[in-house]
Formats: structure tokens, sequence, C-alpha cells
């Protein structure tokens, strides 16, 4: 007592120490002599054993002997004993989170676990309150997705769910995130953390603060609050949030991974079926026209595509020939195309001339699509009796016609406007004759402006030289070709645009 070890054996007398006053409250009533000695467990005190007495002289060497032993055991005695009580405390811990756990282990959604959280937490952690706020990105708030109250406090009510509050607004959260540990307030009276809107409404006297954390990213704060006087947060609640909070972040976490790998494969599997379906859209082969070889290829960049190509039977055994390219990819480009290639065969079928046909779809595609994409269209038709080809051009990449006769491939360059963009669009009707051996390559700029790794495109030239190489063979196996060299230019590098190709050879 006093700091003192204890007195002098000789004389042995309080009024003899200078830190002493006759009415001490430290020393009981009477006191004469004190003996004092620490109760020490290594080099840690933990108190002290403090003897007094009446008389003068009262210890001797011998009372300090049985009085060090005894402060031994006695210290020993208390360490167990705070051994004891924390590994009592660290066991009853371990289990409640264990019950968190349990709670959890069902393939809950995010809501349902915050409310399973809010729950259990309060009586696990000896609180009144808790209440989940989850961190909301795009609007700067933390958002109440559930709140829970005691069983017991049946004065104390839940926060509101949905509630949200600015970071700004609440600086208890913000600084929870920001330092990325527990923090709490004793008294919210005394500090400003708490938003006084929030104390008045809910009645909070002291607050503990947790953050949710999982691989570095902050995404959201356990609140626990007391609301019927100001409260000192023991190390034991503290650690029992701290371990909620661990469990709920790890659970919120995984059920969004869960979430997102199911929306993943929804949509996966809506896109196989959009793929399916569009590819039932196109022709599954080329056509069989007389005196003529006709092949092609499709290669979605995706898992759909807005490139296209048609054979459009017409009367008197000509044949209509489409290649397309909407301007976007993916499903909006897939339902646009899908939209194009509709009215290209109802226009088609009216006997127009291609530059007619072309300019009507393009008025009922803005009569009818409500988008901003726009598509490049090339529609020819293929006489097999007069072996000409009448066509027009929408903007599409210039067709390769190759010569037997001379050997020399020109393009044919004569074109209009793309589609989809301007109500009235110049197009005109071109013609060409098609000699036996002659060779007529359609394209998308998904073969001329394929990249490779060292980003250089395959190009016009590189079309040509494999048209050339392989003029002597059939249709098929020039389109083979012209895929597979694409394919080799390209190499590891991903597939950035769709391929489309049509190839028509005449025979005789």
């Amino acid at each position: 007592m006093g700091g003192a070890a204890w007195t002098t054996l000789a004389g042995n007398d309080v009024s003899l120490e200078s830190r002493y006053f006759p009415d001490d409250p430290r020393l009981l009533p009477d006191t004469q002599a004190e003996l004092g000695v620490p109760l020490m467990v290594e080099d840690r005190v933990l108190g002290v054993l403090d003897v007094q007495a009446r008389e003068l002289n009262a210890f001797t060497s011998e009372d300090l002997f049985i009085l060090t032993a005894l402060a031994d055991q006695i210290a020993v005695a208390i360490e167990d004993t705070r051994l004891y009580q924390a590994a009592k405390d660290e066991a009853a811990i371990s289990s409640a989170l264990l019950d968190v756990a349990n709670a959890m282990a069902r393939p809950y959604r995010v809501p349902e676990m915050a409310n399973t959280v809010a729950r259990l937490t309060p009586s696990l952690a000896g609180v009144d309150r808790c209440t989940v706020m989850i961190w909301d990105h795009e609007q700067a708030t933390y958002e109440v997705l559930a709140s829970q109250c005691q069983p017991s406090a049946r004065h104390v009510k839940p926060v509101q769910t949905g509630l949200r509050v600015a970071a700004r607004d609440f600086p208890l959260l913000d600084q929870v995130c920001r330092e990325r540990r527990p923090l709490w307030v004793e008294d919210v009276s005394a500090d400003d953390l708490v938003p006084p809107e929030i104390v008045r409404r809910y009645g909070m006297q002291a607050i503990l603060g947790v953050p949710l954390i999982v691989q570095n990213e902050v995404l959201g704060v356990l609140l626990v609050d007391e609301v019927d006087a100001p409260h000192i947060f023991s190390s034991r609640q503290v650690e029992m949030v701290r371990g909620v909070a661990s469990q709920l972040a790890v659970a919120i976490e995984s059920a969004r991974l869960a979430l997102q790998e199911t929306e993943r494969a929804r949509m996966g599997e809506e896109l196989r079926v959009a793929h399916e379906i569009q590819a039932s859209f196109l022709p599954e082969a080329s056509p069989s026209l007389p005196g003529y070889d006709i092949a092609h290829v499709w290669l979605a960049a995706r898992e759909v595509a807005g490139d296209f190509f048609d054979f459009i039977p017409l009367t008197a055994r000509r044949l209509g020939l489409v290649i397309a390219d909407v301007s976007d990819k993916g499903v909006p480009a897939a339902l646009f195309m899908a939209l194009a290639r509709i009215l290209m065969r109802v226009i088609a079928a009216d006997r127009r001339s291609p530059a007619r046909v072309l300019r009507r779809v393009n008025e009922l595609l803005l009569e009818n699509s409500r988008s901003d994409m726009f598509i490049t269209l090339w529609y020819g038709v293929l006489d097999p009796v007069q072996h000409d080809l009448l066509f027009a051009n929408a903007g599409h990449n210039p067709p390769l016609l190759l010569s037997a006769a001379t050997g020399k491939i020109r393009l044919l360059r004569k074109h209009g406007l793309i589609l989809g963009i301007l109500p009235a669009v110049a197009l005109e009707d071109d013609r060409v004759a098609l000699a036996p051996g002659d060779i007529l390559i359609l394209y998308t700029d998904g073969v001329t402006d394929a990249i490779n790794l060292g980003e250089e495109s395959f190009e016009m030239t590189r079309l040509q030289d494999v048209v050339l190489a392989h003029q002597t063979q059939s249709a098929a196996a020039i389109a083979e070709a012209i895929k597979a060299a694409v394919r080799e230019f390209v190499g590891s590098a991903p597939q950035f645009d769709d391929l489309t190709l049509i190839v028509v050879k005449r025979l005789i």
C-alpha cells in the first residue's frame, strides 16, 4: 500500500515515513506499522500484499519472509485466474464465432446473411444493438443492410433498413474504413463522430465500429451500440465483434462471387442460345447454282456477331448475294443484324434492283430502329443464264473480282453511303460480266483488318495473294485458304472482329 515495500524493522513506525500523514486514507485507524510486499510474476507487478498493525515494531524479518512467500502464491493464483479467464473468454469467442459461421453456412444472399449476423451479435457480444452498414461506391454512402436488437432490450428499436448516410455525415464510419481498425466512442455526447440526428433518433450512448474487410477491400462497417448509458467496451467485446465482422466480410464476398458466377453462367447460356438462334438465321449451306461453285465462311468474334451473309433465291433462277457488317458487336449488333436480314429478304423478293432494295431497307431501318447503329451492306443479283452480276454497295468493303483470262484482280469500288444514318442515300446499280474461271470474293473487314501481335493488319495485298495462289481450286478450298491465312497471320492474338466470306466461282 502507498507504494512502499515495507517500513524499516528497526523502528517499524509509519510516523517516521514522510510519505504518510496522520489522516492518510491509505492507513487503517490507529495504524502504527505497515508491511507491503509486491505481488510479482516474473518481472510484472500485479499488485501489493499490504499488512498494517496498531503496535509499533510489529513486524519482524520472519514476518517479511512469510508474507513474501504468501505474496508469491497469491501472485501465481491471480495470474492463473487471469489466464483461465482469458482462455475462457477465448473459448467463448470461438464458440460464438462458430455459431455465427454455422448460421451463415447455408447459401444465403447478402441481405439474409447480414440479417443473421445482426440478430446473433447483440446476445453474443452483450450489446443492445447491431447494425450492418455496406459501402455503396457509386453513391458514396453507407446503407443500412440489417439491424437487430437484444431481445431483452425491448425499449431499443433497430436502425431503419435502407437508411443511407454520406461518409462526411458519419465521421466514425469514415474513420473506421480509412484506418481499417475497430474504433469506439464511449460517450457520444462528448464526441462529434456520430451524427446528432442518429443519436436522437436511436438513443445511442456508446458505439463500436469494426470494418468489414476482405482482400484489402473495405465492404462496410459492423456497428454495435449501447443505449442506456455511456459504456466502456471490453477487449472481449471488441474481439467478438471483430471476429463476427471478419466472417461476415468473407461471407459477403463469397456470396457476391457466387452470384457473379451464376450470372456469368446464365449469360453464357443465354449467349450460347443466342448464337444458335443467330446461326439459324444464316444459310446452313451454300446454294447449288448451275455453272457456279459457291462457298462461305462465318466466324463470330464473340458468341454473337454483327456480320451476316445471305443467299436469297429469286425468280428466273437468279440468286441474291448479301454480305453486311453492323457497326457494333455482341447482342445489340446481332439484333440489328436480324432486323436488317429480315428487311433484305422481304424487300429483295419484290424484284427491285439492288440499289432500290438498299434504299428501301435504309428507310425501314430508320423507321423501325431507335439505336445509333448503322450497317454496311453489299447486295448483288447473280444471273446464271446471262452470267452477269448486278449489284449495289452501301459503304461495304469493295469485292474482289479475279479475271481468269488475264489473271488480274480488280476491286468493284463503286459504292454509296452506309445504311441506318441518313433518310436518303445515294446508291447506284453497277453490272459486271462473269467469264468461265472468274472468281468473286465478298468479305468483311474481319479479313483485311485482322491484326497480329505486332499490331500489323492482314490488308488487301495478302488477301489478293491468297486468291491468286489458289485460283485453280474450288470455291470451298479458296475460302478455307483465306481463313487459314488469316489465322496463321494473326497467330495467338485474339480475334477482335467477325470474319465473313463468300466465294463465287464460275465453272463454265
